[in-house]
């Protein structure tokens, strides 16, 4: 079942619900979903970006301040982290990464793809509605270290395991539709 259809179904078990413990059940889960999805945002808007040009001074308060959070919940932010970057991934984001007479890399559209993250909700949001809004030419690398970093300093240990997503270039496949296998190969 695709998760379209997914939605689907569960909206329609609510609106024929009166159950008045499955909708507080729901809103509860609603909730905290919203909470820990403002706790990852905060996390992303506390690179200081008056440190510009030395990447690890401008990662080191998003990672003291995820180091914070409980392991399960840095893997969960990992997990989130990966699912921006995937949505990111695909042809119309691609396209609008580069100049007309420049190839598309697939390295730098990743790096692409983590400046838009960095930028925060409202670009992010703006650009994924939009990928015309896309940036041109600005690329921030540095942030894939963002998770492992926050996890080694909270534990000592590397990420335990690879994230729900693969954010490499091309493995979108509803960003790329059939290109995306040959599209992960470009480098």
């Amino acid at each position: 079942m695709s998760t379209a259809e997914r939605k689907l179904r569960l909206t329609k078990i609510l609106l024929e619900t009166d159950d008045e413990a499955t909708l507080q059940a729901v809103e509860h889960t609603l909730a905290e979903q919203h909470e820990r999805l403002a706790r990852y945002w905060d996390v992303i808007h506390a690179l200081d970006w008056s440190k510009e040009g030395d990447d690890a001074a401008v990662l080191a308060p998003a990672i003291a301040q995820l180091s914070q959070f409980q392991e399960a919940d840095i893997l969960g932010f990992y997990d989130w982290f990966a699912g921006q970057l995937y949505h990111l991934d695909g042809r119309d984001y691609a396209e609008a990464s580069v100049a007309e007479d420049e190839s598309l890399s697939a390295d730098l559209f990743l790096y692409a793809r983590c400046a838009v993250l960095a930028n925060g909700r409202t670009f992010y949001e703006r650009v994924r509605a939009n990928p015309v809004l896309f940036p041109k030419d600005l690329y921030f690398d540095a942030l894939l270290r963002l998770p492992e970093a926050a996890y080694e300093q909270r534990t000592g240990q590397p990420l335990p395991r690879a994230p729900k997503y693969i954010y490499e270039t091309g493995f979108n496949v509803e960003g790329w539709g059939e290109e995306a296998v040959s599209v992960s190969r470009l480098n």
